[in-house]
C-alpha cells in the first residue's frame, strides 16, 4: 500500500496515461506522489515509458490494410470452393428424360469418374468449411 490515501490500483490503472502524458495536471501530481511512496510503481512506469518511446504500443501504419486484403483473399477463396465443390457435386448427377424415364449420364456410362467428381466434391466442401470458419 502506498502512502497516498489513492489505492495502489487506481495508481496502476493511472500509469499508462501519465507515461504516455496524457494526463491531467491533478493525475501527474498523484502519480507522482504514488510512485515517490512505491518503488514498484515507479519501476511499472518507466517500463512503460520505456515501451511507448520504443513504439510497442503503437500497432504498424499498413495493419489495417493487410488485414482487409487477407479477409478479401479468404472469401475470394472461400466463394472458390462453394463454385467448384457445387460443380463436382452436380456434375455426376447429370440426367436426361428418355423414353418416359429418367437416365443419369455419368452414373451409367462412367461410374469411375463420377465416383472420382464426388470425392474432389468431398475434398471442396471440407476446404469449403474450413475457409468459411477462418472468415468469420
Amino acid at each position: 500500500m502506498t502512502a497516498s490515501p489513492v489505492h495502489a490500483d487506481v495508481l496502476r490503472d493511472l500509469a499508462p496515461l501519465y507515461a504516455a502524458g496524457e494526463a491531467s495536471a491533478a493525475t501527474v501530481a498523484l502519480v507522482e506522489a504514488g510512485a515517490a511512496a512505491d518503488p514498484s510503481l515507479a519501476r511499472e512506469i518507466e517500463a512503460l515509458r520505456r515501451a511507448i518511446r520504443l513504439g510497442a504500443a503503437a500497432p504498424p501504419a499498413d495493419l489495417e490494410a493487410r488485414a482487409l486484403g487477407e479477409v478479401r483473399r479468404a472469401v475470394r477463396r472461400r466463394s472458390g470452393w462453394l463454385a467448384g465443390a457445387i460443380f463436382f457435386t452436380v456434375f455426376p448427377l447429370t440426367f436426361v428424360f428418355s423414353g418416359g424415364k429418367m437416365t443419369f449420364f455419368m452414373l451409367r456410362d462412367a461410374p469411375a469418374t463420377a465416383i472420382l467428381a464426388l470425392v474432389v466434391a468431398g475434398v471442396m466442401w471440407v476446404l469449403f468449411a474450413r475457409t468459411a470458419r477462418a472468415v468469420r
